[in-house]
């Protein structure tokens, strides 16, 4: 059987682009190399621009904390913010990336677990997929199979870790208050550019550290010390992972193929969220599938740019500006604390953007017309 598009890796953006696919009558082939439901390491939050995104309910059993409040430390600053809106849930990510594939399912695409792709050639229209037990023909190629994307690597769009964190991060049991299930705790000054986090999940939690340094053992240590905050015993043996934050890789996408999700680098380069980014990136690259097949168009190259020009509009024009504030935050650590911890509502204006409400881009525009102010009262502060 031929198809008309396969959707490589099954996380947020591949079953968001199939389902897509399938919901509008593309004969839809969904792979991946994992056996669902899989363990998949991850903080678990999904914020309200997320669930937005993601266009339809989630299950009550699938999610574990509704987060209203976050705290946020810096040395021995700390700022507390309740927020009047929950802006933030979390999940345990195999029950929710294997929700998010039975919702692709029910849309009519063909699921194919434990099929890690191995070789995948075009021959002419079509491309030939190769994995240990099978070999699959399909005219596009939705690559949505994570950082190391054996789809970029396979079609020579291939990125690198230069613009990579490194995360560690597991879930322990824990029992917790109403205050502190409704909690996210942030960590600024464990590790350099880059942070830790304590996030509620019902009966757990989650610890995580993640920055810009291939140091394992940095960032173990500092595991360590959010686990002291915590009051738990890490085990063992914690295992890393990569995100991509630099904004986007440079090519998403060639003749037939298009890069979506983490594969393409599509995560926040400040806050390193990047399940929201997964979700509307499949779905473009669905749509840009989608039409070139409803208007009778090739599956060149030129045919499908207008996904990189709605990845624009939708989110990469203001990732500039998001990873424009990582720059100086990480970069000009005492200034910029100051001017966003010195005023709880700085901050606060942050989870507009989590929700969905505001931009990095008006984010920064505030804090510079704020920033006088700033300035004058550090100058007082100095000479008094």
């Amino acid at each position: 059987m031929q198809y008309d598009v396969a959707v490589i890796g099954a996380g947020p953006a591949g079953s968001t682009a199939a389902r897509y696919c399938a919901m509008r009558g593309l004969k839809t082939l969904l792979l991946d190399r994992r056996r669902f439901p899989r363990p998949k390491t991850c903080g678990g939050g999904v914020t309200t621009a997320a669930l937005n995104a993601i266009g339809f309910p989630l299950p009550a059993d699938i999610v574990r904390g509704h987060i209203k409040n976050l705290c946020s430390h810096i040395g021995n600053k700390t700022v507390r913010i309740s927020h009047t809106r929950v802006f933030m849930i979390t999940v345990d990510r195999s029950e929710f990336d294997n929700y998010l594939v039975k919702k692709a399912v029910d849309a009519g695409a063909q699921f194919h677990q434990d099929e890690c792709v191995t070789g995948l050639a075009r021959e002419g229209n079509v491309f030939s997929i190769r994995t240990p037990n099978n070999c699959y023909r399909a005219a596009s190629i939705i690559g949505a199979d994570g950082v190391h994307s054996a789809t970029a690597r396979l079609t020579g769009l291939k990125n690198s870790r230069k613009n990579c964190a490194l995360c560690l991060s597991l879930d322990i049991p824990a029992g917790l208050d109403n205050r502190q299930s409704e909690t996210i705790q942030v960590y600024y000054d464990l590790v350099p550019r880059g942070y830790g986090w304590i996030f509620p999940k019902g009966d757990r939690i989650s610890l995580g550290v993640g920055g810009f340094t291939g140091n394992y053992a940095l960032l173990g240590n500092a595991l360590q010390k959010v686990a002291v905050i915590a009051g738990i015993n890490l085990p063992g043996n914690i295992k890393g992972y990569y995100i991509p934050c630099g904004g986007q890789t440079k090519k998403c996408f060639s003749d037939g193929v298009i890069l979506a999700g983490d594969a393409a680098g599509f995560v926040d380069p400040f806050t390193g969220e990047g399940i929201r980014f997964a979700v509307i990136s499949g779905m473009l690259a669905g749509e840009t599938v989608w039409n070139c097949f409803r208007n009778g168009l090739s599956l060149k190259k030129e045919n499908l740019a207008g996904y990189m020009k709605k990845c624009h509009r939708a989110f990469l024009r203001d990732f500039r500006c998001s990873l424009l504030l990582s720059r100086a935050f990480f970069s000009l650590p005492s200034a910029m604390q100051g001017l966003l911890f010195h005023n709880a509502d700085n901050y606060s204006r942050l989870l507009h953007i989590l929700e969905g409400r505001s931009t990095y881009r008006k984010y920064l525009k505030s804090l510079l017309a704020r920033l006088p102010k700033y300035c004058v009262k550090k100058t007082c502060q100095t000479q008094g």
